[in-house]
């Protein structure tokens, strides 16, 4: 719960590095502009009566020297949520994060945990949603567009789904858990049928400012414990979970938190008028992903779902549309999910001239393309937003960052930038 470890793919072996200062169950670990990993977060180890006691501070992890140092995170960001688990943490260009904890957002100095911006609290008919486990639902920064030095920039964050804890809950889970006091009731509990979403707006001269409110919008149906995966271009894959339900890790056949599994992703369309932004494409599988399934999206555009760690013990009116995994609780059958824009007759291919083998950190260089018919008009911004892979882990975003990719396009090449920094990938 407190080690450090760094896999070395070239040896395939890992070695541990560092100690945290604190066990943290749970953490969130996520890699700051200046390559340094900030891990706030996480519980120490569960007390007989079941309370999951909230490690304190934040870590920071310097890789090139192998030192950790605890760092202050925000008291009010602290107190806000149950065990602090999975924070959805989103780094801004700024080097600040922006962070959604339980049902609260804030961007934080990772260093000094101060505050720069608070968001406004949750409306009705959502201000009693939360998205901390075991009770998830995913948070995501859609795709901005192209930094202009000089000039204010603008994001949006929404969060999907999760489920619902009023103030009564609240303070019963405070003295037994967030799982044991609310397992019974909590596997039948509705998860949400929300999305919220806000933009912040970061100025010139520092200063980082929310929008006034939450856009609150109805999902196709009620979600939880699933995974939202931001596609390049910018539509959001909602996948896997399930209607009703808490993330549990239980294998015991009379608690069961996965209740009526979804066998279809949806997709957000931010850019769709609203009432009309949620679409089910319709695929299906026939496997449930629960609490512990990531869905990833790969080099080529497609999202790879795995996992689970409760697939036999769950409940589903429509079983028969689904195919449990005869190998006990944990599932090891891999999918891959081929989103609507693959399937577009007219779409680009690589040409010469080839990306080369590798390019500096922030250095140029060409690519070439064609299209079978004549091309589709794309906007300027459409051709130069991009957004980086982040981790994931229980339904939260960790570490996606936004970059400027193309400096100049031909009729059949693309001038390119290169990665910035080591932390940003392209």
């Amino acid at each position: 719960m407190n080690r450090i470890v760094m896999y070395d793919h070239t040896l395939r072996r890992t070695s541990i590095k560092a100690n945290l200062t604190a066990q943290r169950w749970y953490p969130t670990a996520l890699a700051l502009p200046n390559g340094d990993v900030w891990v706030p977060g996480g519980t120490w180890a569960q007390k007989p009566n079941g309370t999951w006691p909230k490690a304190a501070g934040a870590d920071v992890y310097r890789p090139y020297d192998n030192r950790v140092t605890q760092v202050p995170l925000n008291k009010k960001l602290w107190e806000a949520a149950i065990g602090n688990w999975y924070m959805g943490s989103l780094v801004l260009p700024s080097g600040k994060v922006a962070t959604m904890n339980m049902n609260m957002m804030q961007v934080v100095d990772p260093y000094t945990g101060a505050a720069l911006a608070e968001a406004p609290g949750l409306p009705d008919p959502v201000e009693n949603m939360v998205w901390e486990f075991p009770r998830m639902g995913p948070q995501v920064m859609l795709r901005a567009d192209v930094i202009t030095p000089g000039k204010p920039m603008r994001y949006e964050f929404m969060a999907f789904g999760g489920s619902f804890i009023d103030a009564a809950l609240r303070k019963d889970i405070a003295k037994c858990g967030p799982v044991t006091c609310d397992r019974e009731k909590g596997e039948q509990r509705t998860c949400s049928e929300y999305s919220v979403r806000i933009g912040l707006v970061l100025h010139p001269n520092g200063r980082h400012v929310f929008d006034r409110q939450w856009v609150v919008e109805k999902m196709p149906g009620p979600r939880c414990i699933f995974d939202g995966v931001v596609l390049p271009n910018g539509h959001v894959v909602l996948i896997g979970g399930q209607q009703r339900g808490i993330g549990d890790l239980t294998n015991a056949t009379h608690y069961n938190g996965g209740n009526q599994p979804w066998n279809k992703p949806w997709i957000y369309n931010p850019y769709a008028k609203a009432g009309q932004r949620y679409s089910i494409p319709g695929a299906t599988t026939k496997i449930a992903r629960l609490y512990h399934s990531v869905a990833q999206l790969t080099s080529q555009g497609d999202l790879l779902a795995t996992g689970t760690s409760n697939a036999k013990f769950w409940e589903s009116s429509d079983s028969k549309d689904f195919s449990r995994t005869p190998l006990g609780v944990n599932e090891y059958r891999q999918e891959l999910f081929l989103p609507p824009y693959l399937f577009r007759a007219n779409r680009p291919a690589r040409a010469a001239p080839e990306a080369p083998s590798w390019v500096p950190y922030g250095g140029t260089f060409q690519m070439g393309y064609r299209f079978p018919d004549a091309p589709e008009q794309t906007s300027d911004s459409e051709r130069r937003r991009r957004k980086d892979a982040a981790c994931k882990s229980c339904g939260s975003i960790m570490n996606p960052q936004s970059a400027g990719c193309v400096q100049a396009q031909a009729a059949s090449a693309l001038c390119l930038n290169g990665s910035p920094q080591p932390t940003l990938f392209v």
